[in-house]
């Protein structure tokens, strides 16, 4: 179990949504073609529990850049869809391969998404960005 191994199975199952061209394993300067999805971590929640154990709770943004911010309809379109198909992958792997104890999705902790005007680089582009908060115990001794 790692953050890490969870930050790159996030990539893996962006990669593998419908049309997805890009979805690299390090945050690249820049990009090279659309739709492009990066994950990073966004903040983070660390506590010693009795013994030697941790836990852990990361919340990891999940970039979706769809289209140009010039191409506005045709990306906006495009767009909407991948929010319920990418979030299927993660309810159907909650543990991201075994890389942590589980994605927090519930009602009382959901994994929240914003839609619209995203930059990178200084690109503007249309799309969305999930916050997935992933939890992790582990013994501190490993």
């Amino acid at each position: 179990m790692s953050f890490e191994g969870a930050i790159r199975v996030l990539q893996e199952k962006a990669l593998s949504c419908k049309g997805v061209k890009y979805a690299p394993d390090a945050v690249p300067e820049g990009m090279s073609s659309f739709p492009f999805v990066v994950s990073y971590p966004e903040r983070g929640n660390l506590s010693a529990e009795s013994g030697n154990l941790t836990r852990e709770l990361h919340t990891v943004i999940t970039e979706f850049h769809v289209a140009p911010r010039a191409m506005l309809l045709e990306a906006v379109e495009a767009a909407k869809p991948y929010i319920g198909e990418f979030f299927r992958k993660l309810t159907l792997d909650p543990k991201l391969d075994n890389q942590v104890d589980t994605i927090l999705m519930s009602q009382a902790q959901p994994v929240v998404y914003e839609f619209g005007l995203l930059q990178w680089a200084s690109t503007e582009t249309i799309g969305f960005r999930m916050h997935i908060t992933v939890k992790l115990r582990e013994n501190a001794d490993t």
